[in-house]
């Protein structure tokens, strides 16, 4: 039988979400208690995959008049019966949640125990979640010469499996989940809060999903919730310490980030809850840190600390990377190919090949790179024979699945023309908000945002007086010429110097001769934008196009360097330059978030679905062929 051993771990959420989640409530006309409550019962939902849940919370227990001014001890425990079936959106599982609440306190006097005695309850367990919100400000007391706070003090007891207690304090929440010992382990409680704040952000951005919209938890945690198996024991067989500076180094970077207390080197950074966006920032610190730059999906031949550190000692090491790299393994035939992006990653691709039909292979296709040169083309033709070469290594025949997002879209557009040009079949492209290299920008597109800017700070001025409005209008009118004049200067000047940097670079590598240390580190990126200008299909697709377009950037990407605008926003196409390109047609669809965060969940599983789709249906359509011929060969 299970004890009471109990322990807990705690998340600061950050200030953004905190607002998010009381301007949510306010916008549904509720109590921030209510929507943290629904909150909870959304995740330990998509952890047990269970639709009626009972959790618990603290009342007063003085709504009566009598009560209210007297001494004593009134609290009881409420326990709440939810109802999550149907797959609600959010919203209408806040609505739930809250009539529950409201029909709960009408009998709040009642002790817990007194209803756990009942004969139709006394085999129904309602001691495993509990939930607290403490946003009530505490008085203080005032003593001479001592100062008094609050300090939350760990207890080694736990009354219910699961206990999430939220504080507010200054605007910000800090969430801390008990736990009972002999169920749950540390390293499980870490991912799981900081799966929590996931869900949060989430809903603070669109309260109208559906709890199967939700960010998902990765497959393996999904269990029941009561047990659930631990899946690591710190410090037993499958711990290693760290060996040597540098891993002690990438073990504090790692714990900082995933915000996981213990790491070992052989602990595999998207089992601790690692994805994309943290990615950038990993890599980011080991930049600042260690003054080398790896690509992010470094990270998925190098997912633990271990091999990280291989890598980051091994600097005389001629290669970075393979080309094709796995992104997910598969059972079946199929295998769909991912072209890198402008910045010649994969990484991010990872979400959407972890929501496709496991029998599928995913692979990341990246840039033929080398030490000191993370691609050594400069020509979408070059580029194009040599993915093509390597693609087939891995799968000979067609039919060929291929996706790219951006510049990678154009590249699986080229891939599936010449393959077509070869003899073999196209099961499918998917341009993932990515433009044809002839497409149209908007017109006054780059006027607009500085338009735009320009506005913000002048409404930033409207409580001066008229006089002093006008002074500093007209000083930021002047700077933000002058701004503009050597912005331009610098921007050309930049584009001089790149473009003779490439024709250089391309004139080494034409002639196989030693790369000087100017021509070394050119981003992906500038080499793309260069050889996409130079790039004119010669003739169309014979098929159809997959267009996937981000609708609206999300703060996701606020404080990196990732531009999360939609393509549609910067192109006046609103097929993105595609139609002209395809015999048949392009079939357009719509996804929530930007151009970047669209590969985030929960956006990502709209894509996933479509794209599994359409497999789906060539797979349909290539049987039935298959037996079309065999009858005709049959009947002939």
């Amino acid at each position: 039988a299970g004890t009471y051993r109990g322990a807990s771990v705690r998340r600061v959420l950050p200030v953004a979400v905190s607002a998010g989640l009381n301007a949510l409530s306010a916008a549904m006309g509720v109590s921030l208690f209510v929507t943290l409550l629904a909150g909870f019962n959304a995740w330990l939902h998509q952890y047990s995959g269970q639709v009626d849940l009972v959790v618990c919370t603290p009342v007063v227990g003085r709504q009566r008049r009598e009560t209210r001014g007297l001494l004593g001890y009134f609290n009881h425990v409420v326990a709440l019966r939810n109802d999550l079936s149907g797959n609600p959106r959010f919203r209408e599982l806040v609505e739930r949640v809250g009539h529950r609440f409201v029909e709960a306190s009408s009998y709040q006097e009642v002790p817990l125990q007194w209803v756990a005695e009942l004969p139709s309850l006394v085999r129904v367990p309602l001691s495993r979640a509990m939930f607290v919100l403490q946003n009530t400000a505490m008085p203080v007391l005032q003593l001479d010469g001592v100062t008094v706070s609050s300090e939350f003090v760990e207890g080694e007891i736990a009354n219910f499996d699961l206990s999430l207690s939220v504080a507010e304090h200054d605007g910000q929440l800090t969430a801390v989940l008990q736990y009972k010992t002999d169920l749950f382990n540390a390293d499980r409680m870490h991912q799981m809060l900081a799966q929590f704040q996931l869900l949060l952000e989430s809903i603070t951005t669109n309260a109208e999903l559906k709890l199967s919209e939700l960010p998902q938890v990765p497959a393996l945690s999904r269990c029941s919730v009561h047990p659930m198996p631990p899946k690591l024991v710190l410090g037993g067989a499958n711990y290693v310490a760290p060996r040597n500076e540098l891993e002690c180094q990438m073990v504090q970077i790692w714990q900082r980030l995933l915000d996981v207390p213990s790491i070992g080197v052989q602990d595999n950074f998207f089992e601790l809850g690692g994805h994309s966006l943290l990615a950038v920032k990993l890599f980011t610190e080991i930049d600042t840190t260690f003054g080398k730059q790896l690509p992010l999906s470094t990270l998925i031949v190098a997912p633990t600390i271990a091999k990280l550190a291989e890598i980051l000692a091994a600097s005389s090491s001629p290669l970075l990377r393979d080309t094709i790299v796995e992104l997910r393994a598969g059972q079946g035939r199929q295998s769909l190919f991912m072209l890198h992006d402008g910045d010649g990653e994969t990484l991010l691709y990872r979400p959407l090949a972890n929501c496709l039909d496991p029998a599928i292979s995913v692979y990341g296709v990246h840039p033929y790179a080398c030490v000191h040169h993370p691609i050594r083309h400069t020509r979408i033709k070059d580029m194009v024979n040599y993915y093509i070469d390597q693609i087939r290594q891995v799968q000979p025949q067609g039919p060929y699945f291929l996706a790219g997002l951006c510049a990678g879209g154009v590249l699986a557009f080229e891939i599936a023309r010449q393959l077509q040009i070869q003899g073999q079949s196209i099961g499918m492209v998917a341009v993932i908000d990515a433009a044809d290299v002839a497409a149209e920008k908007r017109i006054g597109y780059m006027a607009e945002q500085r338009l735009n800017s320009f506005l913000q700070a002048f409404s930033r001025q409207e409580q001066l007086k008229i006089h002093d409005r006008v002074w500093l209008i007209a000083n930021q009118i002047r700077r933000k010429v002058t701004n503009l004049l050597v912005y331009e200067l610098q921007r050309r000047l930049r584009t001089l110097g790149d473009r003779a940097k490439l024709r250089a670079f391309r004139y080494c590598l034409d002639r196989s001769l030693p790369m000087p240390q100017i021509l070394q580190q050119i981003p992906v990126r500038t080499i793309l934008i260069w050889a996409q200008q130079e790039y004119v299909p010669e003739t169309r697709l014979d098929g159809d196009v997959l267009l996937f377009r981000a609708t609206a950037a999300s703060p996701l990407f606020d404080g990196t360097s990732i531009d999360d605008t939609p393509y549609t926003e910067q192109f006046s196409d609103p097929l993105l330059g595609w139609g002209k390109r395809v015999t048949m047609k392009v079939q357009a669809y719509d996804i929530p978030g930007g151009h970047s965060s669209m590969l985030q969940q929960p956006h990502v599983q709209h894509m996933a679905d479509r794209i599994q789709a359409h497999i789906n249906q060539f797979a349909a359509d290539d049987l039935r062929k298959q037996v079309e011929q065999q009858l005709t060969q049959h009947t002939g």
